[in-house]
C-alpha cells in the first residue's frame, strides 16, 4: 500500500507504469482502487495502527475530490493533476458495491480502531436473529437488538 500512496495529493495511485524507474506510477485516481486501498489500510490498521497514517488524507481526498457534490455518487476516475473527472460516472459495481462498501468498512473499522460500538441494521427472514450474525467480514458480537416492523415487507423485520 505504501507504494500506491501519493503524498503530494493525499490520494492513491492506480498502478505502476511500464517505465524503468520503480517510482513511476500512474497518478490517476480511480474510485474502486481508492475504495479498496482505504478499506485495506483500515482493516489492517485495526491490528497495526502504523498503517493508518495516510487514512485521514486519503479520506479527505475522497470526500473533496472523488465525490460529485452536485449530482451525488463518486467520479469514476480523476486524472491528476487537474482532477478533470472522466465520464461516464456510472459503473455496474459502483454504488451498489464499492462505494457502499467503502462507507460501511470505514464506519466499522474506524469504530473498531476507536473501541466504539457500531449500530447496524439487518432484515432477517422470519424476524429471527441468527446466532452467527457478524458485522460484514469482521468479528463482533451483538450487545443489543430491537425489532422494527417493515410494513412493506410482510414476514420481515429490521434488527439492529
Amino acid at each position: 500500500m505504501r507504494a500506491a500512496y501519493l503524498p503530494v495529493t493525499g490520494s492513491w495511485a492506480t498502478q505502476r507504469t511500464c517505465r524503468a524507474k520503480p517510482d513511476d506510477i500512474n497518478r490517476t485516481s480511480t474510485w474502486w482502487m481508492a475504495a479498496e486501498l482505504d478499506q485495506a489500510a483500515l482493516t489492517f490498521g485495526i491490528g497495526d495502527p502504523t498503517l493508518l497514517t495516510d487514512i485521514p488524507k486519503t479520506y479527505d481526498f475522497w470526500l473533496k475530490q472523488m465525490v460529485d457534490h452536485r449530482y451525488g455518487e463518486v467520479w469514476d476516475e480523476l486524472p491528476l493533476p487537474d482532477y478533470t473527472p472522466r465520464l461516464p460516472k456510472i459503473h455496474l459495481w459502483k454504488n451498489g458495491f464499492h462505494t457502499a462498501e467503502h462507507a460501511l468498512v470505514g464506519y466499522i473499522a474506524t469504530s473498531a480502531i476507536r473501541s466504539e460500538p457500531v449500530t447496524l441494521y439487518y432484515a432477517f427472514k422470519d424476524c429471527t436473529l441468527p446466532p452467527n450474525v457478524r458485522p460484514y467480514y469482521y468479528d463482533g458480537r451483538v450487545i443489543s437488538h430491537a425489532e422494527t416492523p417493515l410494513p412493506d415487507m410482510p414476514g420481515s423485520a429490521s434488527r439492529r
